[in-house]
């Protein structure tokens, strides 16, 4: 195996008054990577006759074949996917491919571990008809990870938007934070929310204002407002199948007093604002430790007190620094760093 060369450091989050813009499109260095993934259709036409030659599965049945189907026939023209950080903030997507392909590459996707890819099979109407997803995906910088395969799921049936639920809006000094709950969908399950706004009027749907978060999150701080502007939101649910809701609305006002305002519901309340900033870093992680094995190393440290995560840099020369090194942000000991080169 190649040898590989590891510094581990961890960080340590300030917080300065209600929040931070933690959800916006996630981009953890600026070092991007792409995925690979292939198509496996969850279909009654995937079952194929018993052929000669073919092997007996229990019982003496044919063994499934999943060999790519006829398109035509399910009636997908199209695929898409999202791409996703671990917290379900949308990072970037990729497509059309033809669906005759059965597989895509996504480039541009930020560095990282845990990224969730989602999968749309879509019709001559752009409407979706098959999804399917891949999670627990490492990308690594200037690679192509093979992410596997995505079981594609047969969800035409569901042609109804999902239930709307409510849309809180809390603004402090030059931010409103903004939370929503009871979005719901009997159909094929909630997928993503959408978040939009305008600092003149509500916005008529989520296709129209300005989108500031596209995700599978319920909250949302949106920060860098002018004090004593009103800004109006939107928010809406949109199910697996593709169906999206007509959203929920509220409004907030930022003010310089320190204080925080709440809207909803007809009511106003106040209440305090507190600053809270945290002490200095932490030490560096003790008994860090790393074990080759087939095609992947793993990492294991010592838990810091105080520390709130933990980022590993890697490389194939010595002497790996926070500049030298590629960066895997998120890491929990023990960490285990795949899809790498054996020794020839």
């Amino acid at each position: 195996m190649k040898n590989l060369f590891l510094s581990l450091t961890l960080t340590i989050t300030t917080l300065l008054g209600c929040g931070s813009n933690t959800n916006t499109a996630s981009n953890d260095t600026g070092d991007t990577g792409s995925a690979l993934f292939s198509l496996k259709w969850d279909t009654p036409n995937n079952i194929p006759s018993p052929l000669a030659g073919e092997g007996k599965g229990e019982g003496g049945l044919p063994e499934f074949s999943y060999a790519p189907i006829d398109c035509t026939a399910i009636g997908v023209s199209t695929v898409t996917a999202n791409v996703y950080d671990s917290g379900g903030t949308y990072i970037t997507s990729g497509g059309p491919w033809n669906c005759a392909d059965h597989s895509g590459t996504i480039t541009g996707i930020s560095a990282g571990i845990n990224r969730m890819i989602t999968v749309s099979g879509k019709d001559s109407s752009n409407r979706i008809i098959y999804n399917g997803q891949i999670t627990g995906v490492t990308i690594d910088k200037d690679q192509t990870t093979n992410a596997g395969q995505a079981t594609m799921t047969y969800v035409a049936n569901d042609t109804t938007a999902p239930t709307d639920g409510s849309l809180s809006a809390s603004a402090g000094s030059s931010q409103v934070s903004l939370s929503w709950s009871g979005f719901t969908d009997s159909g094929s399950g909630l997928g993503s929310y959408k978040l939009v706004y305008s600092a003149t009027s509500t916005p008529s749907s989520c296709s129209a204002g300005t989108q500031i978060y596209l995700g599978s999150g319920t909250s949302y701080t949106h920060t860098g407002l002018t004090n004593n502007t009103t800004y109006y939101y939107r928010v809406c649910a949109t199910d697996n199948a593709g169906n999206t809701s007509s959203g929920a609305t509220n409004s907030g006002t930022p003010t310089s007093s320190g204080g925080t305002t709440t809207t909803g519901g007809g009511t106003t309340t106040t209440t305090t604002t507190t600053t809270t900033t945290t002490g200095s870093a932490p030490f560096a992680p003790t008994g860090v430790s790393a074990s080759a094995g087939n095609q992947q190393v793993i990492i294991s440290w010592s838990s810091v007190s105080g520390a709130t995560s933990y980022n590993i840099y890697w490389s194939t020369t010595s002497g790996v620094t926070k500049t030298t090194g590629t960066k895997l942000t998120g890491a929990t000991s023990p960490y285990t760093h795949t899809g790498r080169t054996n020794p020839q």
